[in-house]
């Protein structure tokens, strides 16, 4: 599957925002398209778009009811999609109830925003009676599309049905900092991600169509681990590299991530 996995995070919507607020969004914004102009000039760095759901159980109905739906929604799929298409999973573990309140999220990665909004064509064309099973298991309130840049990434694909965990933050630039300063803060933060054999990836979202207007960040940041093991001993190597002043400078301001355990559904070769 070769997006590996990324991040995500949602938040209400506000009814009402202040003129700092829509000014800040703007900003953002413009941002954001001058930071793809600067990643697309880059040939060495991949991007996708990506589709995100999030979801809460019906009817008292779990986990196991999503999954013997896969089943057809592959089908369907194969038939259907003519563009590449990956998915994941994902279910909330570490978390606060006040950060995150769905059961249930699912990811769709597709090359490029037309691809996807190709996928989204064919799907409304031809996927009614797959999305009818999934009303009777889920309720997905919210979906947006994202662009998505990586920053670092993970040594192998995962298999259909793998499990991974992804630590999940949102992040903003320091002062003085912005998206020309990444590829060289990439370069220094992958080398002591190497150092400690981290074998996941790394990579950010940009909000785009349908996405929350109520995120004041950046973009969302996930980093992915093969285990708990392996995020919590990367996790005491970074506090000993801290305390030993050795830890690599860091041009972002981030909130404490959640940690969500994820299960491949599709790759891209699939």
């Amino acid at each position: 599957m070769g997006i590996r996995c990324l991040i995500f995070l949602f938040f209400q919507d506000d009814l009402i925002l202040t003129m700092e607020k829509t000014m800040k969004k703007f900003l953002i914004l413009i941002f954001s398209i001058s930071c793809f102009g600067y990643i697309a000039a880059d040939d060495h760095v991949t991007t996708y778009s990506m589709e995100a759901f999030q979801c809460n159980y019906v009817n008292g109905k779990d986990y196991s009811d999503v999954q013997k739906i896969l089943p057809s929604w592959h089908d369907h799929a194969d038939e259907n999609f003519s563009a590449p298409y990956a998915a994941v999973m994902l279910q909330p573990y570490l978390k606060s109830e006040a950060d995150v309140e769905f059961d249930l999220a699912w990811i769709g990665f597709s090359r490029t925003q037309e691809n996807m909004g190709t996928i989204a064509d064919e799907w409304l064309a031809t996927g009614s009676k797959i999305q009818a099973k999934w009303d009777k298991v889920v309720d997905c309130p919210s979906y947006g599309f994202y662009g998505v840049y990586e920053g670092r990434a993970a040594s192998s694909d995962p298999e259909e049905g793998s499990q991974s965990y992804w630590a999940i933050s949102s992040c903003s630039f320091k002062e003085g900092k912005s998206g020309s300063d990444l590829a060289a803060s990439d370069e220094g933060w992958n080398a002591f991600m190497d150092e400690q054999g981290h074998t996941g990836g790394v990579w950010r979202w940009w909000p785009g169509v349908g996405a929350p207007n109520s995120f004041e960040g950046d973009f969302l940041m996930n980093i992915t681990y093969s285990s708990m093991a392996e995020l919590g001993r990367i996790t005491d190597a970074r506090y000993e590299a801290s305390n030993n002043g050795e830890l690599p400078e860091s041009i972002l301001n981030c909130d404490n991530p959640r940690v969500y355990i994820t299960e491949s559904v599709r790759g891209f070769g699939d």
